[in-house]
């Protein structure tokens, strides 16, 4: 009787083990992906928190570091915000479809000329985007010149499990009123989908971004492979 109790109690353990494991798997941070991932319509509780108001506050400030960083041409800055297997992907919402933006190669569309794309993974590639190839006399700026990111709407979301978010925000981008034009231009406007991951040393990290482009648009500056010029070392 006492083997069978043991048995029984070995295939119970057994069991338990595979759902934990199971569990983990499945609950796994999908982020980053390699491709371009369509957007769903999202319930309210999936758009945004109503509660966890510290993650919620650590979240926006890691984002509003970014704008400041790309427009301070900070590379090294950017980059610290980042996960080490971060990606960046440049889309154009093209009337309901993500698809690759920006980049070299442009084509013709009904809305404008759009490059091939514009993808960045990891540290190297986001520090030399933002700042290497703009800066001055390989510096950043201590402040942003006259050329600006606003991003307003923002939502932040926060998974249950406490170490994975999405933020949701609009973007615009002003430039000009110097040099005797006082006017400041509208350049671009979008959105931004951002995912993000909580690690131990660093807090909140971007591990997953979508710049997404209301207008297709093409630049000299990346490819689907990552910065022009690639990173020197």
């Amino acid at each position: 009787m006492k083997n069978i109790m043991l048995v029984v109690a070995g295939f119970v353990l057994g069991a338990l083990l595979l759902v934990a494991v199971h569990a983990q798997g499945t609950n796994k941070d999908p982020h980053p992906t390699k491709e371009v991932v369509q957007p769903s319509v999202l319930t309210k509780d999936q758009l945004f928190s109503q509660g966890d108001t510290a993650d919620v506050l650590a979240i926006e400030s890691v984002f509003s570091a970014y704008t400041f960083y790309n427009d301070s041409h900070n590379g090294p800055g950017a980059a610290s915000l980042f996960t080490d297997d971060a990606i960046i992907h440049f889309v154009w919402d093209n009337h309901g479809t993500l698809v690759p933006e920006f980049g070299i190669n442009p084509h013709d569309t009904p809305d404008g000329p759009n490059g091939e794309g514009c993808v960045l993974t990891g540290h190297k590639d986001i520090a030399t985007y933002f700042g290497y190839n703009r800066d001055v006399n390989n510096q950043p700026l201590a402040l942003p010149f006259n050329s600006h990111h606003m991003a307003t709407n923002k939502m932040v979301k926060v998974n249950g499990d406490g170490k994975s978010a999405m933020l949701t925000a609009t973007w615009m981008t002003a430039g000009g009123g110097r040099g005797g034009n006082n006017a400041a231009a509208i350049g671009g406007t979008g959105m931004y989908r951002i995912f993000f991951r909580k690690t131990t040393n660093d807090g909140w990290l971007i591990s997953e971004f979508y710049g997404i482009g209301d207008r297709p648009s093409t630049t000299t500056n990346c490819d689907l492979h990552g910065p022009l010029p690639r990173p020197s070392n």
